[in-house]
């Protein structure tokens, strides 16, 4: 008796994985898939962005996973569009934001990335273009470089 009732619990645990996601119950359906996303470049010292993903298959369990495995819950989401609140500091320093999309049972998007490029509007390049420094005064106090 004791035999089969821990063989029993046992054929429970090895199972329960293939029923469940954590404590969601599997739904079947297509995994999500980016198409685009908006902005797909940001200047280095740029403040907290709103980031929308466009696609496909998107629902409420939709999370963004960054190459670390951080994840980020959206803001809003739809069956084609999602939006992703990035703090400041993903924006400290030049590089690439490389993520894709998780949707639990359903599976992982494609990848794609947001390019973090060295601000264009700094004091110097201001400096420099003395045709158009009314201008990139402007940009410059309004990027918080001034």
């Amino acid at each position: 008796m004791r035999f089969r009732l821990l063989s029993s619990a046992f054929a429970v645990l090895v199972t329960l994985p293939l029923f469940s996601c954590g404590a969601a119950v599997c739904f079947n359906g297509d995994a999500p898939q980016m198409s685009s996303v908006s902005p797909n470049t940001i200047a280095a010292g740029s403040p907290a962005t709103e980031v929308a993903v466009t696609g496909k298959n998107f629902s409420n369990g939709t999370v963004l996973v960054l190459s670390d495995g951080t994840q980020l819950s959206p803001v809003s989401v739809t069956s084609s569009r999602m939006t992703f609140s990035f703090s400041a500091l993903f924006f400290n320093g030049v590089g690439v934001i490389q993520f894709h999309l998780s949707d639990g049972c359903r599976g992982v998007s494609n990848s794609t990335s947001i390019a973090v490029i060295s601000n264009p509007w700094n004091l110097q390049s201001c400096r420099a273009a003395a045709a158009s420094r009314t201008f990139c005064n402007r940009r410059a106090r309004e990027s918080g470089l001034r």
